[in-house]
Formats: structure tokens, C-alpha cells, sequence
């Protein structure tokens, strides 16, 4: 008996050790599984290029084989030779940028609390304005032209190491001034931000409408901004490319008068974002009773730059809090508009309610500008059935409600039910 419990002991003890053994194993598996992603990409953009180079160095050698080696030849590189080295600047440049981007995803990504977002690619996470969950359009152009110039110099540079006679550093041309015009383009729309205050955020998630939108609303501006930025770009990769076995050791000049073009473009899209007024910014939605032991009859938005409710709360002489007239309100005032999701978070439009500045009240004024905007909210649903708050109430516990406020300029934020905005 008592070396049965002894053997009992020592295979339990064994199947212990197996099963430990296993969980280690699949621990490591997966480890290196983790891994192995992490760097199959980079593995696998090296193990193109050098390949491309490989075939472009024999293309080159077979088409060159027996001649005097000079500076001419570089006229007889067939058409097959150019697409090897377009591959091979693309590769490059990507390795380059590829780095850079994902730093910016995985910093986003750390800092975000939205499904959605952490779902974006890298160059979406560069592109994210996070303040306003949007697109930027002077991000893009940046991004545009920094990554058309790197694959350019990338391009003429591999493609002159196949004529030792040509190496030398390719001249930028004025190209220096098309990445200052970007440059500075970025800067000053960064500080109109921060200083004037962000567009409004729009749509609940950002989309590349975000690129020619302002807030929701269309600004012909940021159009022709992106339309510029395209044709240009776009005619630069194509002469690049073409004219190379024949101007291997510059990149194509840009007409001045195109320059010019490029900088009243960019200057008219900086305008626009001056003039325009801030848009609005929704950061919580707050649920609470009128009184004590009741059901919820109002919400409460805050965020920054709503448009003025047409009233405001005031305290008379025995302190308590009452509603009077907002003397403040100039314009036509802020809206809120309601809609009811269903199962896949699409709208139900037939359940879309509009609540106007009538029964919105102003809690807390923009500090900056209290006479334009508001920092809280309180909407009021004052003539809505009983039966649709509770409708409402409860589709908001179960993020069921897409909530939508429009300023008196037409901007407007959108915001999903969530877990973190809700209380």
C-alpha cells in the first residue's frame, strides 16, 4: 500500500513536470511567434531590395559588357534596369519611414482609449490630429512631400552606382524650397491651433474626408490645398522616372511659377484655418437627475467651443441656482441633435431628434472667449415623451446613442455612447 501512494506521488509529480514543461513550451512558441512578426516585415523589405539590386546589378552588367565605360552609357540602361531601381528606392524609402511611423502608432496607441483608433495603421497614426480625432491636411502635405523627396534622392542615387563615373551627391534643385513651403506650412497650422483654437472634430472616428472638411464642413481651401499638392507630386515622380537615364544626377527643377503656386496655395489654406472661427470639441456626456430620486430628463455635454444655449444659470439673492436669459447670444446659438444606433452602431434616422438653443442651457463659458463659446452644456428635453427618455436613457447605457452638436457656423462634433464619456 505504501508503495502504491509512493508511485501514485511520483506520477503525479511527473504529470506535473510534463504539464509544466508544455506551458513552458508553448510560452516560448509564442514568444518567439511575437517576435518573428515584430521583424518579419523589415527581414522581408531587406530581402526585396537586395534582390532588385542583385537583378539590376547583372541587367546592368549584360547591357554594358564590352563597352568603354563612359559617361554615354548611361543612356543604353534598358527599360528594365528603371523598374528595378523605382522597386529599390520604394523599398528604401519605406524602410526609412516605416520605423518612424510605427514609433508614432505605438505612442498613440499607449495614450488612446478608443477601439477604433488602435486599430489605425502607422501612417494613420502620424496623420492623427489626436485633439480632434481628425486627419490633419498639413500633416499629409508634410508627409507627402518629405516622403516623394526622400524616394527621389533614393532613386537617382541607386540608380548612379551602376556608372561609378556619375557618383556624386544628387543636387536637390529647388526642391529645398518645396519642403520649406511644407515645413512651414505645418508650423503655422499648428500654432493657429493653439492659438485660434481647433477646428471641431466632426464625424465619431477619422476618415481622409477629414482632408478637405473643417470641422464637418466643406472649406474649398483645404480642396485645392490637396488638389495642388497631388498634381504636383504626382508630376514629379513621373518626370523623375522618365527623364532618368538622361538626367541621372539632379532631380527636375520646378518652375518658379509653380513654386509661387505652391506658396499662395499654402497660404490661402493657413488663411482659411485663421479665419475660421474654432469648432466644437464634445469630451464627456453626463447623465444626472433634475431632482433627487427621479428619472434623468436632461444631459449635460462638456468639451470646448460649443456655440451659447439661448439661456443661462444664475444664482438670485438667496443663492440658489435659476435659469435666465443668455444676453450673451449673438448668433444663432448651438443644436444638439440625438440619434438612436442599432446592433452594428449604424443610425436609425428615423429616431434622429434636434434639440434647439431654446432648451439648451449654457453651464460654463469658454474663459478665453465667454462671449462667443461654452465649455458645458445642459440639454433639456423638456417637450419629449416619457416614454422616449426612457428609450433614450437606456440606449445610452447601452451605447446605443450617437449625440451630435452643431455650432452656429455649421461645425459640428459627433460623439458614440462610451464606456469612458459617460457618467
Amino acid at each position: 500500500m505504501l508503495n502504491d501512494n509512493r508511485m501514485n506521488t511520483k506520477l503525479t509529480a511527473r504529470k506535473t513536470d510534463y504539464a509544466r514543461w508544455f506551458v513552458h513550451r508553448d510560452l516560448c512558441h509564442l514568444s518567439l511567434q511575437r517576435k518573428w512578426k515584430n521583424i518579419y516585415y523589415p527581414l522581408l523589405y531587406l530581402a526585396l531590395a537586395f534582390i532588385s539590386l542583385l537583378t539590376s546589378v547583372s541587367i546592368c552588367e549584360a547591357q554594358l559588357n564590352g563597352s568603354t565605360g563612359s559617361s554615354q552609357q548611361i543612356s543604353n540602361i534598358p527599360n528594365g534596369f528603371v523598374v528595378f531601381v523605382v522597386a529599390a528606392a520604394a523599398i528604401a524609402t519605406a524602410l526609412i519611414l516605416w520605423p518612424l511611423f510605427r514609433l508614432a502608432r505605438n505612442a498613440g496607441r499607449k495614450n488612446s482609449s478608443s477601439d477604433y483608433n488602435k486599430q489605425l495603421n502607422a501612417l494613420q497614426w502620424v496623420l492623427l490630429e489626436t485633439e480632434t480625432n481628425t486627419f490633419s491636411l498639413a500633416r499629409t502635405q508634410f508627409v507627402w512631400w518629405l516622403s516623394l523627396i526622400i524616394f527621389g534622392y533614393l532613386f537617382l542615387s541607386i540608380g548612379q552606382i551602376f556608372v561609378p563615373e556619375k557618383l556624386a551627391y544628387i543636387p536637390l534643385s529647388n526642391f529645398t524650397y518645396t519642403f520649406l513651403i511644407s515645413l512651414t506650412t505645418l508650423v503655422t497650422a499648428q500654432a493657429i491651433s493653439t492659438v485660434r483654437g481647433s477646428k471641431g472634430s466632426g464625424e465619431v472616428h477619422p476618415a481622409w474626408s477629414d482632408l478637405v472638411v473643417h470641422g464637418g464642413v466643406i472649406a474649398l481651401e483645404r480642396i485645392q490645398q490637396l488638389a495642388w499638392n497631388a498634381i504636383v507630386g504626382i508630376a514629379f515622380i513621373v518626370i523623375v522616372i522618365a527623364t532618368y537615364p538622361t538626367t541621372p544626377l539632379s532631380l527636375p527643377n520646378i518652375p518658379s511659377e509653380l513654386l509661387v503656386l505652391m506658396g499662395i496655395s499654402a497660404a490661402g489654406y493657413v488663411s482659411g484655418k485663421a479665419v475660421r472661427l474654432p469648432g466644437p470639441i464634445i469630451s464627456q456626456i453626463i447623465k444626472e437627475p433634475s431632482q433627487p430620486n427621479m428619472a434623468p430628463t436632461f444631459i449635460t455635454i462638456a468639451g470646448d467651443h460649443f456655440s451659447l444655449g439661448s439661456s443661462k444659470m444664475q444664482k438670485d439673492e438667496t443663492g440658489k441656482a435659476i435659469e435666465v436669459p443668455n444676453q450673451q447670444l449673438k448668433d444663432a446659438g448651438v443644436t444638439v441633435q440625438v440619434v438612436f444606433l442599432d446592433e452594428k452602431k449604424q443610425e436609425k434616422r428615423d429616431t434622429l431628434r434636434e434639440i434647439k438653443k431654446d432648451d439648451i442651457i449654457t453651464l460654463e463659458f469658454d474663459t478665453e472667449s465667454p462671449t462667443e463659446f461654452a465649455r458645458k452644456l445642459q440639454v433639456n428635453f423638456r417637450d419629449f415623451p416619457s416614454d422616449w427618455l426612457t428609450n433614450f436613457f437606456s440606449n445610452l447605457d447601452s451605447k446605443k446613442v450617437k449625440i451630435i452638436v452643431i455650432n452656429a457656423d455649421g461645425q459640428l462634433a459627433a460623439w458614440n455612447s462610451s464606456a469612458e464619456a459617460v457618467r
